[in-house]
């Protein structure tokens, strides 16, 4: 694990799952290997483990971005998901996206 520096590329890496959402808080150095500042993870609520898998990873990005707010606010940073269908719902500015997930 590594302190975090505001002068280093951060990354915030989320998963989530049937059941829980995890996510990594980590910055790459000026060789551009990748240290892991932070972890966190939560277990999802009955309704919210009934949500679709796109929704349960869109709702890890937000968690995730309110729980590192104190790293994340205020700086640019990169989101890192295994879900592609993510990638072009927030890459693609015509794509109709549900209420729940543009929240």
């Amino acid at each position: 694990m590594a302190y975090f520096s505001p002068d280093l590329a951060t990354q915030v890496v989320v998963d989530a799952g049937p059941n829980c959402a995890g996510a990594v808080l980590a910055q790459c150095d000026q060789k551009d290997i990748r240290h892991i500042v932070a972890y966190a993870s939560r277990a999802l609520t009955d309704v919210e483990s009934r949500y679709s898998q796109t929704v349960r990873e869109a709702l890890a990005v937000v968690w995730t971005c309110e729980h590192f707010h104190l790293y994340l606010y205020g700086s640019q940073f990169t989101v890192v998901s295994d879900h592609q269908r993510l990638e072009v719902i927030y890459n693609s500015p015509t794509s109709r996206t549900s209420a729940r997930i543009e929240r």
